[in-house]
C-alpha cells in the first residue's frame, strides 16, 4: 500500500512549477546521481559475474532465477516508504537490487552465449554502444534546461502497451517483419525512457524522494533493455551473413 501511496503522492505533486524548474545542479543532487550511477555500475557488474558464472561454471535453472527476480522485485517494491524514510531498510533494499541484477544476468545468459558463438566482437560493441546512448541521454536530460521529457511517460507506456500487445499477437501469427518492427520501436523505446526516468529522478529528488535505489532500478532496467535490444540487432544482422 505504501508503494500505492508513493504513486499517488507524485501524481498530486505534479505542477507547473516543478516541471518548470530549471535550476542547476545542486550539491545534494549530485551526491545522489552518484550514489545512483554508483549502483547502476554494481548492478551491471553483478548482472555480467552472475552471466559468466552461469556460461563457464554452474548453470542455474531458469526458474529458479525467475522467481528470484519475481520475489526480489516485490520486496524492493513493498519496502518503498511513502514518507521516504529508508535508511533502517536500505542494506535490504541492496540485497533485493543485487538479486534482480543477478537474476537478469543469468536470464539473458543463454543468448549473449549464443551470440557470442555467432562472433565474439559483438558482445563488446553491443555493450559500449548501448552503454554510449544511455549516457548521451541521461547526460542530456540532467543538462537541458527543460523538462520536456517527463511528458514521454504517458506516450512511452502507451508504446510499451501497444509493444507488449502486438508482441503477443505476433506469438501465433510469426511474423518476421512484426517482430523486427517490435526490435527497433522496443530500442528506441528505452532511448525515450532513459530520458525520462532520468528527469523524474531529479524531479522526485526536489521533491524530498532520496530513495536512490528505486531509481537506480529504474534506469537498471533502461540500460538493460537497451543492451539487450541492441544485442538481438547485431545478433540478428549476423545470422543474416551466415546464411
Amino acid at each position: 500500500m505504501d508503494f500505492l501511496n508513493q504513486i499517488k503522492k507524485r501524481q498530486r505533486d505534479i505542477n507547473l512549477s516543478n516541471i518548470m524548474n530549471f535550476s542547476p545542479l545542486t550539491n545534494e543532487e549530485r551526491n545522489h546521481l552518484i550514489k545512483i550511477y554508483g549502483l547502476l555500475a554494481m548492478g551491471t557488474i553483478v548482472s555480467a559475474l552472475s552471466c559468466y558464472v552461469d556460461i563457464y561454471y554452474f548453470k542455474v535453472p531458469r526458474f529458479i532465477a525467475s522467481i528470484i527476480s519475481l520475489v526480489c522485485s516485490f520486496l524492493l517494491a513493498s519496502s518503498c516508504n511513502s514518507h521516504y524514510q529508508l535508511v533502517d531498510t536500505s542494506k535490504k533494499r541492496l540485497v533485493y537490487f543485487a538479486g534482480i541484477s543477478s537474476s537478469i544476468g543469468i536470464l539473458i545468459s543463454d543468448y549473449i552465449n549464443y551470440v557470442n558463438y555467432l562472433n565474439p566482437s559483438i558482445l563488446p560493441l553491443a555493450f559500449f554502444g548501448s552503454l554510449s546512448i544511455f549516457c548521451c541521454f541521461s547526460l542530456a536530460a540532467i543538462f537541458s534546461k527543460n523538462r520536456i521529457s517527463i511528458f514521454l511517460g504517458a506516450v512511452l507506456c502507451a508504446v510499451c502497451s501497444y509493444v507488449a500487445l502486438i508482441s503477443f499477437m505476433n506469438f501465433f501469427i510469426r511474423s518476421k517483419f512484426i517482430d523486427t518492427t517490435l526490435l527497433y520501436t522496443g530500442f528506441f523505446m528505452y532511448m525515450g525512457f532513459v530520458l525520462f526516468d532520468t528527469q523524474i529522478t531529479l524531479f522526485d529528488f526536489r521533491r524530498g524522494n532520496k530513495d536512490y535505489i528505486m531509481h537506480s532500478i529504474c534506469l537498471y532496467l533502461d540500460l538493460v533493455g537497451l543492451f539487450t535490444h541492441l544485442l538481438r540487432i547485431l545478433g540478428q544482422k549476423e545470422e543474416k551473413k551466415k546464411k
